[in-house]
């Protein structure tokens, strides 16, 4: 067991090292904020500000199962307005945990197909006229304009 220690230890040193690492390079929003990242910008808005209303629609998960929404949301095509950042071609939907969810723009224009609902009171990424419910990001705090 003593012969084992050093490695232990080592492999205990690294992991903490990888964890402050990756800690300090992810993005710190305030409570109720999200950032926007363009080419140009990077800017923080305060979502409780925006115009939620009421949205409704059906989402079918991998099982083939649907799942109906009824929520207040914001549709995801009025970011770019917001930031004066008309001229792009996908959006990115960030979760506070890295995982991201891609949208052409011509999806994020369709009527009534990306939102971003209130649940719990952080942001949820809805895409109601998918297939399945992949692009479903949960705890979004950042979004990308490309």
């Amino acid at each position: 067991m003593k012969k084992y220690l050093p490695i232990i230890l080592i492999l205990l040193f690294v992991t903490a090292a990888a964890g402050i690492f990756y800690l300090s390079t992810r993005d710190r929003v305030g409570k109720d904020e999200i950032l926007v990242r363009t080419p140009d910008s990077e800017i923080v808005l305060q979502y409780t500000a925006w115009p939620f209303t009421d949205m409704e629609g059906e989402q079918t998960n991998q099982k083939g199962e649907t799942k109906h929404f009824r929520a207040k949301g914001y549709a995801l095509s009025g970011i770019p307005e917001q930031v004066a950042h008309r001229d792009y071609t996908q959006i990115t939907v960030i979760s506070d945990d890295e995982y991201s969810a891609v949208l052409t723009r011509e999806e994020v224009l369709l009527p009534n197909n990306a939102w971003l609902i209130l649940e719990d009171g952080e942001l949820r990424l809805v895409v109601l006229q998918d297939p399945n419910t992949k692009r479903s990001v949960k705890h979004v705090v950042r979004i990308e304009l490309r």
